[in-house]
């Protein structure tokens, strides 16, 4: 089954999905997405789990984040968000940046999303 996934803010794409983000060290990261099948149902979210993992270029891994620890899915609303904190900016280097989320549904894992992490320069 393919998933599709929508960010908040408007287009579909089809997973597995290449979607680069944006970290600012004052502000941090907030992103959104509802998550539906290739039907455009929206998909159940119930006992599903999710991991994002950034590292830098060279693979060595940076921070990891998981639901209730920077990961949050809303259920009801078939939603997966990302909330990094300025506090992150610890752990992550100036610059470009991997990641890739995994989604974990009662179906089997999935890879959801991949791409870059641009990690801009503090103020």
């Amino acid at each position: 089954m393919t998933q599709q996934v929508r960010p908040a803010w408007g287009a579909t794409v089809s997973q597995p999905a290449t979607y680069d983000l944006v970290f600012d060290p004052e502000r941090g990261l907030t992103e959104s997405f509802f998550l539906h099948d290739q039907e455009g149902r929206p998909l159940d979210l119930e006992g599903a789990s999710a991991e994002m993992r950034i590292s830098d270029q060279a693979g060595i891994p940076l921070l990891t984040l998981t639901v209730g620890g920077g990961l949050t899915i809303e259920t009801g609303r078939s939603r997966l968000s990302i909330g990094l904190g300025p506090s992150a900016a610890s752990g992550l280097r100036p610059g470009i940046q991997r990641y890739e989320l995994n989604l974990a549904l009662r179906s089997g894992d999935r890879p959801l999303l991949a791409g870059r992490l641009l990690v801009r320069e503090g103020a």
